[in-house]
C-alpha cells in the first residue's frame, strides 16, 4: 500500500465503525516493513527554542509572530489499536491489549505496551526532549524516560548537541523577584551532559544584577534582566545575549560567544548602553539581542527588541540592529543599521544577507512582506509574502540563503531567495482516502471521544532534512475554532515546493525532528488529547517515521504525562 498519497485540500471527512473496522482488517492484511534506512550527507540544523522560564514583558520575542497568536497549551494523546492473528511488529514492555475507550482522567493499565516497533529499532533510539521545565533522555527502545539531565532552572534555557555526543546547555536562573514584580538577577551557566545524559560540568560564565530607576514608576519597570541564546547554523558556537537595566545609566547590552565543542566562553562584545527611557519620558524595555548568523559569509546580525513599558494596549515598539563579521572566534565591531518600529514593521523574523546587507520579515496591518536592507539602511527591495496564520514559524538554510515559511493552520509554506527577495509558495495537501494508516490514525481519535478544547503550538514544526533536499511541516486544523485536530506531516521538495508526502498522525503532534542520516523523522505527541482533539487520558509520545516511505517504523506510547518537544530540529 502507499503512504504518499495526496488529494483534496480539506481534512477527510468522518467515518462510522463499519468502515473503521475494514481499515483494521485491511491494515492487518497489508502491513509491510518499511525500506532500508536512506545514507544521506549531514549538517547540523540547530535552531535555538527558548524554553518558558518567566514571561516575557508584554510583547515576544521578535521572532515569534506579534499578532494573531493561538493560545500556546499543547495537549494530545497516544492511541494504539491491537490487530488480532500475526502481526510483524514487536511489542515491548507488555502484552497487547484491545482498544478500549479512554476519559479525560483515564491512565493506561499496566498490560498496556510502552514502545511498539516494526522492524529494526530506528537509529538513534536515544533521544533528547524537553518535558515540562526538564530534559530527559528518552530511551524509545524500551520506552521509558531518564531523570532530569541539567536540574530545575527558573531562567532562559537553551540545549545544542555537542561534536562527538553529550550535550551542552546555557542554563539560566532568575533570583532577586519580590513578590509580584520581576526578578532583578539572572545567572547563567554551562552545564555539560554526556551522550547518556549523565551530568559532567557546571561553569557559571554570566551574572547580571539589574536595578531600578527610582525616579521612575516601578510597575513601568517590568524587566530588570534578560537573556538569550542563539545557535549558529552549524551548531559550532552559541551567542549568549544579555541585557541588564543599571538605574538612570540606562540598559547595558552584550553578547557572549561560547565554543560548544570545548565547553567553554570564547569572547565578549559589549554593544553601546540603550537609554531607559524615550525622547518624550516613558520607560523602555530593552529585551536580550538575538544573533543570526549567515555561515557562507560570515556575516552576523543583532537584532535587540525593545518596547515602552506600561502600556496597555499596542505599546510602542522596535527593534534595533547591528552588523559585523565573524571569524568563527569573535565578533568584530558591531556597526549600528536601520532600525525598525510598528507598526510600520513588525518584525517576524531578521537575518544577514552578507557583508552589505541584510533581511527582515515585517508585518504590516496583518499583510507581510519581505524586506533587503543595506548596511546603510537603504531599502535595496521588498517582495510580498502570501498571508500566514498566527502559529506561523520559519527557518534558515545552514549556508544562510535561503528562508523557509510555514503556517501550520493555513497549511501555507513560502521558500524566498534571500540574496533576490524571490518568493514562491504552496499549499499542502492532506492525503486522500483509501490508506488503511492514515485513515485508521484520523479514525481512532475520533471513535473513543468526543472532541474537546485541545490547544496547540508546533515547536519545532519545521525541519529541513540533512542534505537539505527536504522539508517537513506540522499542520493542524482549527476546526470550528474551539478544538484543535492534528494534521501531521506534510513533505515538500525544498527546491521546488513541489509536496511529495502526507502522513497522517498516529498521536497529536506538536514537535518534530529528523536523524543526522535522513532516514528517520521523529514526531512528538502530547498527552492528553487524540490527534482529532478528542479528550483522551493517555500518556506523551514519539512516532518514528521512515523518511523513504512515511511508514511508522516505531512508537513509544508511555512517555510521562507531561508536554515534550524536540529541544532542536535535529536529534543527536
Amino acid at each position: 500500500m502507499t503512504r504518499d498519497q495526496i488529494g483534496s485540500d480539506r481534512p477527510p471527512a468522518a467515518m462510522d465503525d463499519d468502515r473503521l473496522a475494514e481499515l483494521v482488517r485491511a491494515t492487518a492484511a497489508d502491513w509491510t516493513l518499511p525500506p532500508q534506512r536512506l545514507d544521506r550527507p549531514t549538517w547540523h540544523d540547530l535552531v535555538a527554542v527558548p524554553r518558558a522560564g518567566r514571561a516575557r514583558g508584554r510583547l515576544p520575542r521578535i521572532a515569534i509572530p506579534l499578532v494573531g497568536a493561538v493560545a500556546v497549551t499543547v495537549a494530545l494523546a497516544f492511541s494504539a489499536v491491537w490487530l488480532d492473528g500475526t502481526r510483524p511488529s514487536a511489542i515491548i514492555g507488555a502484552s497487547p491489549s484491545p482498544t478500549r475507550p479512554s476519559t479525560a482522567t483515564a491512565r493506561p493499565a499496566a498490560s498496556d505496551p510502552k514502545v511498539v516497533v516494526n522492524g529494526a529499532i530506528p537509529n538513534p533510539a536515544s533521544v533528547l526532549v524537553a518535558a515540562a521545565e526538564d530534559y530527559r533522555v528518552a530511551d524509545l527502545s524500551v520506552g521509558t524516560l531518564g531523570p532530569d539531565v541539567f536540574g530545575p532552572h527558573t531562567g532562559p534555557t537553551t540545549v545544542v548537541a555537542r561534536p562527538g555526543g553529550g550535550w551542552l546547555c546555557v542554563c539560566g536562573d532568575w533570583d532577586g523577584s519580590d513578590r509580584g514584580g520581576p526578578p532583578s538577577r539572572l545567572k547563567v551557566t554551562l552545564a555539560i551532559a554526556d551522550a547518556a545524559g549523565t551530568l559532567q560540568s557546571e561553569t557559571t560564565i554570566r551574572e547580571l544584577a539589574g536595578r531600578a530607576d527610582p525616579t521612575l514608576p516601578s510597575a513601568a519597570q517590568e524587566e530588570l534582566v534578560d537573556g538569550h541564546t542563539s545557535i549558529s547554523p552549524d551548531g559550532r558556537f552559541a551567542f549568549l545575549g544579555w541585557s541588564v537595566h543599571e538605574a538612570s545609566d540606562g540598559w547595558k547590552v552584550g553578547i557572549d560567544v561560547i565554543d560548544v565543542a570545548a565547553g567553554r566562553l570564547s569572547g565578549s562584545s559589549r554593544l553601546p548602553n540603550l537609554p531607559s527611557v524615550t525622547d518624550d519620558g516613558r520607560p523602555v524595555t530593552h529585551v536580550a539581542p538575538e544573533v543570526g548568523l549567515a555561515a557562507s559569509t560570515g556575516s552576523l546580525l543583532v537584532s535587540a527588541f525593545w518596547f515602552v513599558a506600561g502600556e496597555q494596549d499596542s505599546p510602542p515598539s522596535g527593534v534595533d540592529h547591528w552588523s559585523a563579521s565573524f571569524d568563527g572566534t569573535s565578533i568584530a565591531a558591531l556597526a549600528a543599521t536601520r532600525p525598525t518600529r510598528a507598526p510600520a514593521c513588525e518584525e517576524r523574523a531578521a537575518g544577514p544577507v552578507d557583508a552589505q546587507a541584510w533581511w527582515v520579515v515585517c508585518s504590516t496591518d496583518g499583510t507581510l512582506r519581505f524586506d533587503r536592507v543595506a548596511i546603510d539602511g537603504t531599502l535595496l527591495g521588498s517582495t510580498p509574502l502570501p498571508p500566514f496564520d498566527g502559529l506561523s514559524t520559519s527557518l534558515v538554510d545552514p549556508a544562510g540563503k535561503t528562508l523557509y515559511m510555514w503556517g501550520p493552520t493555513a497549511r501555507t509554506l513560502a521558500r524566498i531567495d534571500i540574496a533576490s527577495g524571490t518568493a514562491s509558495s504552496v499549499t499542502g495537501k492532506v492525503a486522500t482516502a483509501g490508506d488503511p494508516m492514515s485513515d485508521l490514525a484520523l479514525a481512532i481519535g475520533r471513535w473513543i471521544a468526543p472532541r474537546a478544547n485541545a490547544k496547540v503550538m508546533v515547536e519545532p514544526g519545521l525541519v529541513l532534512s540533512p542534505d537539505g533536499t527536504r522539508v517537513y511541516a506540522l499542520g493542524a486544523d482549527l476546526g470550528n475554532g474551539e478544538t484543535v485536530a492534528s494534521l501531521g506531516v506534510f513533505v515538500f521538495d525544498a527546491a521546488t515546493l513541489e509536496q511529495i508526502a502526507h502522513w497522517q498522525p498516529a498521536a497529536y503532534l506538536t514537535s518534530i525532528a529528523v536523524s543526522p542520516d535522513g532516514a528517520w523523522l521523529y514526531a512528538a505527541g502530547q498527552p492528553g488529547f487524540s490527534p482529532s482533539g478528542a479528550a483522551t487520558g493517555d500518556p506523551a509520545s514519539v512516532t518514528v517515521y521512515a523518511t523513504g516511505d512515511g511508514s511508522v517504523r516505531l512508537t513509544a506510547g508511555r512517555l510521562g504525562y507531561e508536554a515534550i518537544s524536540f529541544p532542536r530540529t535535529l536529534v543527536p
